[in-house]
């Protein structure tokens, strides 16, 4: 009689378990996404890095156009300025965001070309 309170003991303890294992799916779900999540910031932190050195080097430089400038890697924001009409590409690490530093930005006129170089360390 004992080894049968005993095993429907063990039955009412681990028959939440088996409930909870749904669960499991989407915590590999998560996992999955925070893989793609550092994935995307790796290459955000090389293209950055990318860019910094180009910059640094002369690569980069005044009159430049953006085909040119994409062989480094693709940039984390391109926006247009409110007042005026150049795109403003922005470079950071990945660990960063948009209101930190480091970044670069890259300002392009109307025609494409590179016309002024911003470096926040």
């Amino acid at each position: 009689m004992k080894k049968y309170i005993y095993l429907l003991a063990l039955a009412i303890v681990l028959s939440p378990f088996a409930c909870s294992a749904d669960g499991i799916g989407t915590l590999m779900q998560v996992g999955k996404s925070m893989d793609e999540i550092q994935r995307d910031y790796d290459k955000e932190t090389a293209a950055y890095g990318r860019v910094k050195e180009a910059v640094a080097t002369g690569g980069i430089k005044k009159g430049v156009k953006q085909a040119a400038v994409l062989k480094y890697g693709a940039p984390v924001v391109i926006m247009t300025e409110a007042a005026g009409k150049r795109q403003v590409w922005v470079y950071r690490p990945g660990t960063t965001d948009l209101l930190n530093k480091p970044k670069i930005r890259l300002f392009f006129d109307d025609s494409g070309a590179l016309d002024q170089i911003t470096v926040v360390e």
